[in-house]
């Protein structure tokens, strides 16, 4: 069968192991009749092209670590900061993208992995601030967003209103209408290979979203929401459950001091909205894996401190081979996070991580480093 590219082009019969999923998945949609005029078989052709990525997680390891070890490195530089959070569960973004299997899916054009643009991450904390978080006054809430963002209302209507309520606009420029804010959003990116997964959503009144509000006839039974339309089961692209490299630097030397400020908003962001599409069912909610770790780790020290076989012993004995013991229990993500917060607390105790003097501690070093 021809296919609607370069008559010069050969494409693969299916998606190489190391090949750019996003690319494969994008541009070489194969399940067209030889005319392209409609899907070979509908709902089995749009099931075997989802399932034609979904075989191997997508992303190549070592591109991925220096992508974002490269914008950790820029966002510090810049007096920014990184944090690490995973998701609890599904996560997708671009389904409105077009695409022949009706959903679309975002994927990175280098990497080819599921990533979230720096500008949805700049709308969901500014989401967040404008109507969660909490301010002494709304001027201070207006004033805060037009110095992040760059306005204190993205309707010009608005902002005309709120100046003609007196209103005055913390501006660095004179006059301005609006301005950039004071924070560099960059794009999420995942710390590791993404395993992608079909998920389906079921409709039971697909022509009524479709055209119900288009349609004059009140009584045509197609398009009228009723319970005696056969459900629609829809087949679309998922990421479960992964880990996202959050970046966020200050434009300006001066508001460094405000760094700590939104990237803790932007937890709260990640943890009550969600990122991605299909929030309102569970999807895209984060959480950091830092804060996390720190939360186990406070409950594993005071679980330790109060334990009978423990009572009286010294802290640094504590920090020692009991502690990674537990760790041993705690699970990947739990360890990768809580291994610098032990390092950074055996030096505060004065303990040698690379040449860790006696039995307990070479013990404890041995548990950590497994």
């Amino acid at each position: 069968m021809n296919t609607p590219l370069y008559l010069s082009c050969n494409p693969p019969a299916r998606l190489p192991n190391d090949g750019h999923r996003g690319l494969w998945y994008e541009r070489f949609f194969n399940e067209y009749t030889e005319d392209f005029t409609k899907l070979a078989s509908n709902e089995e052709s749009k099931k075997r092209w989802i399932d034609s990525v979904i075989n191997l997680p997508a992303g190549d390891k070592n591109a991925i670590e220096q992508a974002t070890d490269r914008l950790q490195s820029l966002c510090e530089k810049l007096g920014g900061k990184t944090q690490v959070f995973a998701a609890d569960w599904h996560f997708v973004t671009g389904l409105g993208n077009p695409h022949p299997v009706e959903n679309g899916f975002l994927w990175h054009p280098t990497l080819g992995v599921p990533y979230l643009p720096g500008s949805a991450i700049k709308g969901l904390v500014r989401a967040l601030i404008e109507a969660w978080m909490e301010f002494e006054s709304e001027d201070e809430r207006h004033a805060t967003l037009y110095r992040w963002f760059g306005s204190e209302d993205k309707k010009p209507e608005k902002r005309k209103e709120l100046r003609l309520g007196g209103f005055i606009p913390p501006s660095r420029g004179q006059n301005c209408d609006t301005e950039a804010g004071t924070f560099i959003f960059f794009d999420a990116l995942p710390i590791e290979p993404v395993t992608l997964k079909a998920d389906i959503m079921t409709l039971h009144m697909g022509k009524w979203y479709e055209k119900g509000g288009e349609d004059q006839d009140p009584i045509d039974p197609d398009v009228t929401p009723a319970d005696w339309h056969n459900p629609l089961p829809v087949l679309f692209l998922i990421a479960d459950k992964p880990k996202f490299q959050f970046s966020i630097a200050p434009r300006f030397v001066a508001d460094k001091g405000d760094v700590e400020k939104i990237m803790a908003a932007l937890e709260d962001a990640l943890d009550w909205l969600g990122a991605g599409a299909k929030t309102s069912v569970g999807y895209g909610r984060m959480v950091n894996l830092r804060s996390m770790a720190q939360k186990w780790l406070d409950n594993i020290m005071d679980e330790l401190r109060h334990d009978k076989d423990f009572k009286g012993q010294p802290e640094e004995t504590l920090w020692k081979k009991a502690l990674s013991e537990k760790y041993l229990l705690a699970s990947t993500d739990i360890q990768k996070e809580v291994l610098p917060l032990v390092q950074e607390k055996w030096k505060e105790l004065k303990i040698n991580w690379n040449d860790p003097k006696g039995n307990s501690a070479q013990a404890a070093k041995n548990n950590f480093s497994k």
